[in-house]
Parts: C-alpha cells; structure tokens; sequence
C-alpha cells in the first residue's frame, strides 16, 4: 500500500482541496493522509472566503505526519502564502518522498486568489528539489513562462520554458481550458521530449475538483513506479471515467462536483 500525503487546502463541500484527493487515493486502495494549509468556505455556487491556516499550526501536522509516517509520494496543492511554501518546501527537503508533485495553484476554482505571477514563480522556486514534478494549467503556465498558453504548441513552449528556469523532473501543463471544445490535451516535458496526451472531451462545462483529483491521481501513480507521461495518461483515463459518471446526475447549474467512488480499471 502506497501513502500519498496531501498538502491543501479543506473545503467544507468535499469538491475541491483535499477531500476528492483522499477519495481518489482510497479509490486505488492506497492510503491518503493529509496536512491542512488553508481553509476554504465554499460550495459549487460559490465561494466566501479563503483562510491560510497558522503556520506553527501547519508545522506542527507536518512534523506530527513525517515523524511517524512514511511517505511514498506527496501531492502539494494549495499554498495561501510563501510563508507556508517555504516551510513545507524546508519539511520536504529534509523528509524527501519518492516523488512530489507541486501544483501551482494561484487561484480557486470559483476565482478567489493566493498568488501573483511574480509571488507564484517565487513559489515555485522554492521547491528546488531533484524529486519535484510540476503540474500546471494554461493560466498558471502562462504567468510562469511569461507568455500566453492558447494552443497545443504554447503548451508545449511554456513546458519548455519552466523546465529551464525551474529544473524539475518533468512539467505537465494540462489543457482543459484549452479553446478546442472536442479534444483535450496535455503535455508532458522531461527536459528530452514533449509528450502529448490527447483525449475526446466528454461534456462541456465546468467540474470543480478535477485539478485535485488529477494531481493526487497522477502523484500515486508516480509513487508507484509509472513514468509522467504513463502517470498523466491513467489519470486522464480515469477523470474521463468520473465525467461520464456525473452526466447521469443532476447538478445545479455552473460548477460541477467530481465524483470518483467508481471502479478502477
């Protein structure tokens, strides 16, 4: 059984921060264990406020977590300030996982925001560690490799540009905002190669907790032992799965909550 520890965010409704991770992790029967960074009150209609939590309070559920446990991979999402970053940055590089895939969260879902682009690449360089993936979206791309990410081949640029500033393992950047209504692509850079991952889309719309579940799927996935490029496909695969299953249930209208309590295949 793997363990995956999640950094992030709480959100009362269960549609975004850590709880989809934890699901998705129970899902492949590995074991999710989470340190709060922030409190969000929000639902799918809408959001009333973000909290970051005290940071002797996050230092003592890190501290608590890496003394007794020990982790196979780590899924860093939000991250209110650079106070916080650099602390669970310092935690990870004495207690180094397997893998740790930082998402460069700037913003929620519902828009209300932690970063900048000059405090997310101040973010970003914190984690200046030999085991770190990125994970990013179009908006968050574009601030961090100073261009604008419209089109498969932007993706594929900014990759590169965050890659040579930054030096991780690998950046993902994912194109689920992509204009492009029929496929849905992400892009996969080690530093060698682009890899491309090309999917239908399954429904038009906006899905709350998509990114969280992709990068917790993505983070066991690495942990136990897949490549990026294998990691990002099963993750695809299975958030195409979620979306289907959602289409048969009703929603209010706006953002979506995804569901994972579905088989694994």
């Amino acid at each position: 059984m793997k363990v995956i520890l999640l950094i992030g965010a709480y959100d009362p409704s269960g549609v975004e921060g850590v709880i989809p991770s934890l699901r998705t992790i129970q899902t492949y029967r590995g074991l999710g264990i989470a340190v709060i960074t922030t409190i969000l009150a929000q639902n799918t209609k809408n959001a009333r406020g973000v909290w970051p939590i005290p940071l002797e309070h996050v230092g003592a559920q890190l501290q608590a977590t890496f003394e007794e446990i020990r982790i196979d991979g780590c899924y860093v999402a939000h991250l209110p300030n650079l106070h916080i970053a650099k602390l669970v940055a310092d935690t990870l590089k004495k207690n180094p996982p397997r893998v740790t895939v930082v998402d460069t969260i700037c913003a929620t879902a519902h828009g209300l925001r932690f970063h900048d682009a000059e405090q997310l690449k101040d973010l970003v360089s914190l984690f200046d560690m030999p085991n770190v993936i990125y994970t990013m979206n179009l908006e968050e791309a574009s601030l961090l490799a100073d261009m604008e990410v419209t089109k498969l081949s932007d993706m594929k640029d900014a990759a590169k540009v965050v890659y040579d500033r930054y030096k991780p393992l690998s950046v993902i950047v994912k194109g689920g905002h992509l204009p492009d209504n029929m496929r849905a692509f992400d892009v996969v850079f080690d530093g060698k190669m682009n890899y491309v991952l090309d999917q239908n889309r399954v429904k038009k719309g906006a899905f709350i907790g998509v990114g969280d579940v992709f990068g917790a799927l993505v983070t066991y996935q690495l942990a136990e032992g897949k490549l990026p490029p294998q990691a990002v496909e099963r993750a695809k695969r299975f958030i195409i799965r979620a979306l289907q299953f959602n289409i048969q249930l009703p929603f209010p209208e706006g953002f979506l909550p995804l569901h994972t309590n579905i088989p694994v295949v």
